[in-house]
């Protein structure tokens, strides 16, 4: 039986009634505040499970391909920073490892932070990494690569390149395959899919939105989708003047056996 109660919530906007046990279970699971729930299911977080644009069910075992693709999140909600029209890579990968802990929470469950331009020697060169985890529950080590504009082919190459570099390097015999996510504003689904069928290594390309953000790189379908997420991040503004009981109400009831 679950006992989390949320207080005032979004939930009563989720129809679905695995979805809505779906986020019950998790907010118990993970320690949830309310405002995170709210925040959670306001940005569609069931949704974007798994979504990433990846190739890993081409270069890795097929369960190890799953698993790895269920730690992705597509949009990445990044709503916590705040970048400008002048932001730069750097400013963004900043103010994440400012808010390093809130940064882990929305990347999901079972992130370690590893480090920032982690530094990886490749002949007489010198490479920095922008951000570098390790996953514990899959066992393995994650380079994530910031852009702050559009996704372009060329990205992919130097992220493989990376990931190669971890792969020697820094991982063990005991890690599972390294992985490489590209976190950038905005894509081309069809451009990521042709720039990722020629690559080697298990890449996820994954989009991200930020508070206040609007880039001028994104396409007219894509600048909708990121007016449909802002306009459902000002909803959390009006959570918390909800109902205090209904979310553990619902929850409830929905657990009660069906009546013979």
């Amino acid at each position: 039986m679950l006992r989390y109660c949320p207080g005032a919530t979004t939930l009563d906007k989720v129809n679905d009634r695995a979805e809505l046990l779906w986020y019950a279970e998790q907010a118990v699971e993970n320690g949830w505040t309310r405002k995170l729930l709210d925040h959670h299911i306001s940005t569609r977080l069931y949704a974007a499970q798994g979504a990433a644009i990846t190739n890993f069910a081409d270069r890795l075992p097929e369960l190890e391909a799953r698993a790895a693709q269920q730690i992705t999140r597509d949009p990445l909600v990044l709503d916590f920073i705040q970048v400008t029209p002048d932001s730069s890579e750097r400013d963004i990968e900043q103010a994440l490892v400012r808010e390093i802990q809130e940064f882990m929470v929305r990347l999901g469950k079972g992130f370690l932070y590893a480090g920032r331009q982690r530094r990886v020697r490749v002949g007489e060169r010198d490479f920095f990494l922008d951000l570098l985890f390790y996953h514990h529950p899959t066992r393995r080590w994650i380079v994530i690569e910031l852009k702050v504009g559009r996704f372009e082919p060329e990205y992919v190459g130097k992220l493989n390149f990376y990931v190669n570099a971890v792969d020697q390097q820094v991982a063990s015999s005991e890690d599972q395959a390294t992985i490489g996510m590209l976190l950038c504003a905005s894509r081309d689904e069809a451009v990521v899919r042709v720039t990722l069928q020629g690559i080697e290594r298990p890449l996820a390309v994954v989009r991200y939105y930020t508070s206040g953000n609007r880039l001028d790189v994104e396409s007219d379908s894509e600048a909708s989708v990121s007016a449909g997420m802002h306009g459902e991040l000002d909803q959390i503004r009006e959570v918390e003047e909800r109902l205090a009981t209904w979310a553990t109400e619902r929850i409830a009831s929905l657990e009660q056996p069906e009546a013979d």
